[in-house]
């Protein structure tokens, strides 16, 4: 009995040890921390289609993915393109880029640190690559060059269809600024569908040409002006009429208007600073006024100050020397004015063509050897020329007649008796009296045949006008003729 206790006292504290050991494997392997797998970085590079802030998401495209997607969170390490740290913002579409993480899912990463390869110096969102435009297009994007005026074309197979300058930049060129603008496309010149390049700087951009009616294109043969205009405007009526032509009109957003104004006696300066100067201030009290060109003709840009009247709708001006003045209920004017509201005036004035100038037929006479054989001193004969209506219209015929017939007019047998030396030095119209002075002219016997010839070529082509009553010829202060016209009844 006594052994059995003993030989069961023995099995139990050898289960007892047994048990404790394993307990003490088993703690020991429980308590172990296991070695942690070693996380893989990951690399991926491309373009930045999409910025989303909100979401601290970048969506890129790479060689196998056309959009791959790189969370951002608050530890990201972001480097632009000189290695300086960066904020989120910093990020644009366009900008390629290297980011490395930990890949998340087969085209998506968490981002640790993003580094720009490269950023444009000029970034336009919209419109975007072969968008279909109309004539109306506006421009948005951002830009980190210095603050300067960079020019503007659309071009068709490296044709210029239409350009302009326009000021985008940042006051620091380590930062973005945005811009935003509209360019109007002359519906006269843009016509029908077409591929465009649209290039801003050295940024280019292919787009489609659709005309859409977004412009309308106005006409006014009196003031001899072309130009566009957003269709949803119309015509005001109260603001009267030109030669049977509305000159007002206007939209929700906006208005023009047209005038003539000025004499050959007054200049671009004077007549911008009469407009300025008005006693009703129409541009406010500090108005600033610029150089600028309008379609190839110097001109003045009137901007208002801020403290112009409301019901003034921020009227701004544009004021030009026309190519050739215009004629206006008997009176010639010098200088084009278009009136529009501030945000249009150079969208508008971008449009703005000047027509060529009406022509009156007038007579020229001259000696032929084919119609008068026999060199008839006095007798002369007419051909026809076009001469711009100006007031310099007897002036322009006096200049004709001394360059003589033309190549065709001589074979048809038309001569001058005026020697091709004569020049016009000086005329003067003054109540009806014409006083021609020329220089270059020597005849020693008035009473000759060509001093005959010369004087019936003068009074037959001076004879059309009917505001000449009386005419001399002088030369080197000397009269040489004299014609006495009778009013035609």
């Amino acid at each position: 009995m006594p052994n059995k206790v003993i030989l069961i006292l023995i099995g139990l504290v050898i289960f007892l040890a047994f048990s404790l050991v394993s307990l003490a494997i088993y703690v020991t392997n429980f308590s172990k921390p296991e070695k942690p797998e070693k996380e893989l970085t990951f690399t991926v590079s491309g373009e930045i289609l999409e910025v989303s802030f909100k979401k601290d998401l970048l969506v890129i495209k790479t060689q196998k993915f056309n959009e791959f997607f790189i969370e951002l969170s608050l530890s990201t390490l972001i480097l632009d393109e000189a290695n300086q740290p960066r904020t989120p913002d910093y990020l644009q579409q366009t900008f390629q880029i290297l980011a490395q993480g930990t890949q998340v899912q087969e085209n998506r990463l968490l981002a640790k640190k993003v580094q720009v390869l490269q950023a444009p110096q000029v970034i336009i969102f919209s419109p975007v690559k072969n968008m279909t435009v109309g004539e109306i297009i506006r421009i948005e994007g951002t830009s980190k060059l210095s603050k300067q005026k960079v020019p503007i074309l659309i071009l068709k197979e490296n044709q210029v269809l239409w350009s302009d300058t326009i000021e985008i930049g940042s006051q620091n060129p380590q930062n973005y600024e945005p811009f935003s603008f509209e360019i109007y496309l002359p519906p006269d010149e843009f016509k029908e569908k077409m591929p465009v390049m649209l290039q801003l700087g050295n940024l280019t951009l292919p787009l489609i040409f659709k005309p859409q009616g977004f412009l309308t294109s106005y006409t006014h043969p009196t003031f001899r002006v072309s130009l566009a205009y957003p269709s949803l405007w119309k015509e005001n009526l109260n603001y009267g009429k030109v030669a049977g032509l509305p000159v007002y009109y206007q939209g929700l957003d906006g208005f023009f208007t047209i005038q003539a104004g000025g004499s050959q006696e007054t200049n671009l300066q004077a007549i911008a600073q009469q407009e300025i100067s008005h006693r009703l201030r129409p541009y406010g009290s500090n108005p600033t006024l610029e150089d600028i060109f309008v379609a190839g003709k110097k001109a003045k840009l009137i901007l208002p100050s801020l403290d112009q009247s409301p019901d003034l709708k921020q009227q701004s001006a544009i004021i030009a020397e026309y190519p050739l003045p215009v004629k206006i209920d008997s009176e010639f004017y010098h200088y084009f004015i278009l009136y529009a509201s501030k945000d249009h005036i150079l969208k508008l004035a971008k449009t703005l063509k000047f027509l060529d100038a009406p022509t009156n037929k007038v007579k020229l006479y001259l000696s032929n050897n084919i119609l008068d054989p026999t060199d008839t001193c006095n007798k002369v004969f007419a051909v026809l020329r076009d001469v711009i209506e100006t007031p310099e219209l007897i002036e322009n015929t006096i200049n004709l007649l001394l360059q003589g017939p033309t190549p065709k007019e001589k074979e048809a047998g038309y001569f001058s008796n005026l020697p091709s030396s004569v020049k016009l030095s000086n005329i003067s119209l003054q109540e009806g009296n014409l006083e021609i002075a020329l220089e270059g002219l020597d005849l020693k016997d008035q009473n000759s045949c060509q001093a005959i010839a010369i004087k019936a070529q003068f009074e037959n082509t001076l004879a059309q006008f009917s505001e000449i009553k009386k005419a001399q010829i002088l030369v080197d202060n000397k009269r040489y003729f004299e014609f006495i016209f009778n009013p035609k009844k």
